[in-house]
């Protein structure tokens, strides 16, 4: 298995070990000029050169800002050890373990100390076989990335794997550059995640052994480069993948981060006690070690609020949680680190998270309210050891809504006042299928609403009231998705009083041709029937391109139109009530100019009844007649001893064609086999009326 990979599987193990699913919580102040780095902790022994007194394990946090700084907190003493001068912690181990090596008495000492209990042991001597205690000064320690433990002796050169369970110390071979051993005195060395070996010899010299050059026996080593820099500690930050650091004795006593490629430094962070930031630490020999990384995870659920209070009800799946990590350069700054979404009962959890603040926020959704947390709808983590389990729940509550209008009637003056007492109704739909109903009546003031209402999908509408035309909404009704846009809108309902209609004339009306004569009679006097010639051609007319002739009720007013047309088979004969544009602008005229019976304000034509006879010419419809026309005149008076009369008069009423529904009625069409040949004539006769208001002064 590759390493990288395996350190993740196992830092999630142990994350779910130790803390099992809820996170770390801890309020910290930032440090001045700057946040300490939460990728981990390092460690930093100082052996206490020249004296009895038990080394010193320093927890170190490197600040950043315009005064880097590394401050050694946290000390502890490692009882029985006065020349500590190796350290090295195995990152992955669930123990979070810091083992030390001993060479104050001149056998290498073993010990541990358990950074979750802050327990220390000394474990005994280091042997090669039982019973022998050859192992001395041992300077350089460290664990490779699959959990091993690996020392180096500065007298023999020598690198030795150690168990830490029986103490025994197998020999592993030493480190080459070229033909030549690598002198291990004084410096350190470290592995980084992939398993190579970086060497730091105190020449000032780096030195680097590739993952599969470590192996048993004669390790083949480069040398990278260097500086003057003396370095006793060196580890690799970030579990083995981030920075290179070394530690530096008197008289510069500093962190200093280094270039892997060719041993530079780069930056430089001064060792301060915290507490006292003024002085730099009388730091001496010994080593440093990149502690346990904490891992952590932050877990809540998501709740919907029915009433405003933080009781739980239902989890909410499917919503955004976002994750933002404090930037350690700059105070008060947050990164998006990643987002994830509630599952089904509205639990989320963010797993393998490292030391640090973090702010945890939901993404808000159009209809909802959320009422917790209230500081700004977030809640602020600090993830560090001494933490405390809580869950980091969000609660929301649903929007609701009011929809509201007014109610206004209009009177035949066009005085307009609040309509009380109507009834007003809503319908909520979902994909067309109802969801809720209500209605409301309109108080005193004309004033309606619909309060608390679900966002969805809403139709308004009014009752039905005889008498009352509606006037706005022009539809009759709202309908609208209701939302915080939506919501602020009035919905209001005018409707006009309808006016009593009054009809001034019933007229006999024929359809004519377009002539200044009126059309075709049947006599020239004692009747004004008129009938029309319909060409049937190969270019017939169309439903969409007809022939079109006047209706003239009571031989003088223009009353409606006529259209003709042939389509499969059939002759199509429709009439029409009023006129068509297309005739308005045949004869230039506009409707205020066409004479109309009565003294009515917005009076209209109607039919009641409709005769219709077509035949191949003219004496075809006399078919359908009364009889003789009238005797004929001598010296314009009737003569009554002259026997010779016009010809006949058409009689309607025995027309083959008859629509007479017993109510008045604007347009119908008459559809009837077309057995004619050439050009026919056709007698449209209509009996109709004019009808309209009582004309009326507009208030003001």
């Amino acid at each position: 298995m590759n390493i990288r990979n395996y350190k993740s599987l196992a830092w999630l193990i142990i994350a779910v070990m130790l803390f099992g699913l809820m996170p770390a919580i801890a309020t910290a102040e930032a440090e001045e000029n700057g946040n300490s780095d939460p990728t981990e902790v390092l460690y930093l022994v100082d052996d206490v050169v020249g004296t009895s007194d038990p080394s010193i394990l320093y927890k170190v946090e490197l600040v950043g800002g315009t005064t880097p700084k590394a401050v050694l907190t946290e000390s502890k003493e490692l009882t029985g050890f006065n020349e500590c001068q190796a350290i090295a912690c195995d990152p992955d181990d669930p123990q979070h373990l810091i083992y030390a090596i001993d060479r104050g008495s001149g056998i290498a000492t073993l010990g541990v100390y358990n950074v979750y209990n802050d327990y220390w042991e000394n474990l005994g001597h280091i042997t090669t076989s039982p019973g022998s205690l050859n192992i001395t000064a041992v300077v350089l320690a460290a664990f490779s990335p699959d959990g091993r433990l690996f020392i180096g002796c500065q007298e023999s050169d020598e690198i030795y794997e150690v168990n830490t369970d029986t103490l025994k110390a197998t020999s592993y071979g030493k480190l080459m550059v070229g033909t030549t051993s690598l002198v291990l005195a004084g410096g350190d060395f470290a592995f980084d995640s992939d398993g190579n070996l970086y060497t730091w010899k105190n020449s000032g010299s780096l030195y680097f052994t590739s993952y599969g050059a470590f192996e048993p026996g004669n390790m083949a080593t480069e040398h990278r480069g260097g500086a003057t820099d003396y370095f006793t500690g060196l580890a690799i930050r970030e579990n083995g993948s981030g920075d290179l650091v070394g530690s530096k004795t008197n008289p510069s006593n500093e962190i200093v981060v280094i270039n892997k490629t060719n041993g530079a430094p780069i930056d430089n962070y001064p060792m301060y006690l915290s507490t006292d930031l003024e002085n730099i630490h009388p730091y001496n020999y010994g080593d440093m070690t990149a502690g346990p990384i904490f891992k952590y995870v932050i877990c809540g659920h998501k709740y919907e609020s029915e009433d405003g209070s933080l009781t739980t009800s239902s989890g909410l799946a499917g919503w955004e949680i976002l994750l933002e990590k404090e930037d350690t350069t700059s105070p008060g700054s947050w990164i998006e680190q990643y987002s994830i979404f509630t599952t089904t009962g509205g639990s989320y959890c963010f797993e393998d998270l490292i030391a640090g603040t973090y702010r945890i926020s939901e993404k808000q959704k159009s209809g909802w309210n959320q009422i917790f947390p209230e500081n700004g709808g977030y809640h602020e983590v600090v993830l560090g050891p001494d933490y405390q389990e809580s869950y980091y729940n969000f609660w929301n509550q649903m929007k609701t809504y009011d929809i509201c209008g007014n109610k206004y009637e209009i009177a035949p003056d066009q005085t307009i006042t609040s309509g009380t007492g109507w009834e007003i109704y809503f319908e909520m739909t979902s994909d067309a299928s109802l969801i809720a109903t209500g209605s409301a009546v309109t108080d005193a003031e004309g004033h309606y609403c619909f309060e608390d209402l679900d966002a969805g999908h809403y139709k308004i509408f009014e009752e039905n009231r005889t008498g009352w035309d509606v006037v706005t909404p022009s539809a009759g009704f709202y309908e609208f998705d209701l939302n915080e846009c939506t919501a602020g809108q009035s919905y209001d309902f005018y409707n006009i009083e309808e006016l009593e209609k009054h009809c001034v004339a019933t007229e006999t009306a024929w359809a004519a041709e377009h002539t200044t004569e009126g059309g075709t009679r049947f006599t020239t006097q004692g009747s004004w029937a008129t009938y029309i010639q319909y060409p049937q051609t190969s270019e017939a007319a169309s439903e969409n391109n007809p022939n079109i002739y006047p209706l003239y009720a009571g031989q003088h007013y223009p009353a409606g139109y006529l259209e003709v047309w042939d389509e499969d088979n059939y002759l199509n004969v429709k009439y029409n009530a009023n006129l068509c544009d297309g005739f308005l602008a045949t004869h230039d005229l506009d409707e205020k100019d066409i004479p109309t019976p009565g003294e009515v304000c917005e009076g209209e034509w109607e039919f009641l009844e409709l005769h219709l006879q077509i035949a191949d010419d003219a004496d075809g419809l006399l078919e359908k007649s009364n009889g003789n026309g009238p005797p004929l005149h001598s010296h314009g008076k009737l003569n009554p001893k002259i026997k010779t009369h016009e010809p006949k008069n058409p009689a309607p009423g025995q027309f083959d064609n008859k629509y007479t529904p017993g109510e008045p009625f604007t347009d119908y069409t008459f559809e009837i086999d077309d057995n004619f040949d050439g050009n026919i004539c056709i007698a449209a006769h209509a009996v109709m009326r004019y009808c309209g208001y009582e004309c009326t002064e507009p208030d003001e």
